[in-house]
């Protein structure tokens, strides 16, 4: 974000936070957001601040403003995951078109609805009778749902890594190795 950028955005969440008088978030509070929200455009903000007014019954935290930013920006690229159900969907029309015996199969729309597909056991879904069908849908949706998260907290864990920088990876790592080597010497 630009010098003139978070000038703006501090503009905008101090308007914003005019619309929740008891709030306890004051100048300082939203100088501590500037940092935090570097990573998003002003654009962004904005468009993360509008949506967040119409579910936000208190003044967002940061996480929150990622998450609308990040929905707004799914919904206009077309390019979001699709949620549990229509990863079920997904799921049932591609073994629909493939055997799973047919080397030629075609690739899946979604890595994730494919990881889950093969975590759950794709031969399993092929096999699966009707009275099975709603328990399968039910185990598949958390097996997703489960990857899909996963995939949320590694993408949030290399943002963090990209912001402490090399050194303090390292010794993020050493601290890690070192707890490791306590914990192992202490119960050998």
């Amino acid at each position: 974000m630009t010098q003139a950028d978070r000038a703006k955005t501090a503009q905008l969440l101090n308007a914003y936070l005019k619309l929740f008088p008891e709030s306890k978030a004051d100048a300082e509070t939203l100088a501590l957001y500037i940092p935090v929200l570097d990573e998003l455009t002003f654009e962004q903000v904005k468009a993360a601040m509008i949506r967040l007014m119409h579910t936000a019954r208190f003044f967002p935290k940061p996480a929150e403003i990622f998450a609308a930013a990040e929905s707004v920006s799914k919904h206009v690229n077309h390019d979001g995951l699709p949620d549990a159900g229509e990863a079920w969907d997904e799921c049932m029309r591609w073994l629909q078109r493939n055997s799973p015996y047919d080397a030629n199969r075609t690739p899946w729309k979604h890595p994730e609805v494919e990881r889950a597909a093969k975590r759950f056991g794709v031969m399993s879904l092929y096999e699966l009778e009707a009275e099975q069908a709603n328990t399968a849908r039910a185990q598949f949706m958390k097996i997703y749902n489960q990857i899909v998260t996963q995939k949320q907290d590694a993408a949030v864990n290399d943002k963090v890594m990209q912001k402490l920088g090399a050194h303090d990876v390292a010794a993020l790592v050493q601290g890690t190795a070192d707890a490791h080597k306590m914990i192992g010497g202490a119960t050998a």
